[in-house]
């Protein structure tokens, strides 16, 4: 296997999950992140290990992809930016179709808001490990803390099959919050972060 990474090129022979793993950890350092992996021209952005267990006998080609901390954080801020800038009328459209009579398709665009909201959480977990912070990140946390909160609550309403509820909850909870966190994000300096 050809193994790149950086401008570093390894030829690995009979090459293990857990040697790849080991080499990407040695040269990653406090200042770089590892973004994604492009194996034969396939780019994998998570669950990288799941993956190389599978496949690690038959790619060629492995390239390792870092991003500087800076850059890590910048990328996961734009990328959260351009969701809500796309979830936030969905959640108006969504609330006003729970209010009448939901289709299969509203259950659908609900069940992807649920998994938006999860990568949120996901990217600040990843944000956290890192050393810094883009100023105004607590703004961001508090906002992330009280949209899980309202999903509790979003719960119970789909455990109890309360369609008002839902829609309530949409409206005038998680539309709130997503806004509030789209304008989080929007003051933070990109680029400025805490030590």
């Amino acid at each position: 296997m050809e193994f790149v990474m950086g401008n570093r090129t390894l030829q690995i022979n009979q090459p293990t999950v857990l040697r790849i793993l080991q080499i990407i950890n040695d040269y990653k350092d406090d200042h770089h992140y590892l973004s994604h992996l492009i194996a034969d021209g396939e780019e994998v952005y998570d669950q990288f290990e799941s993956y190389l267990e599978k496949h690690v006998q038959e790619i060629k080609k492995l390239v390792v992809v870092t991003k500087t901390v800076d850059e890590f954080i910048d990328t996961n801020l734009q990328l959260a930016k351009n969701y809500l800038i796309k979830a936030i009328p969905l959640l108006s459209e969504l609330s006003q179709s729970f209010y009448q009579a939901p289709l299969s398709g509203d259950w659908h665009t609900l069940n992807d808001l649920f998994t938006g909201i999860e990568w949120l959480g996901k990217m600040e977990h990843a944000v956290e490990q890192t050393k810094k912070k883009p100023i105004g990140w607590s703004s961001l946390k508090e906002s992330l803390a009280q949209i899980q909160q309202q999903l509790k609550e979003m719960e119970i309403a789909l455990k109890n099959k309360d369609q008002v509820l839902i829609a309530d909850l949409l409206q005038y909870e998680m539309l709130p919050l997503f806004m509030q966190l789209a304008e989080s994000i929007n003051r933070m300096s990109v680029g400025e972060k805490h030590p």
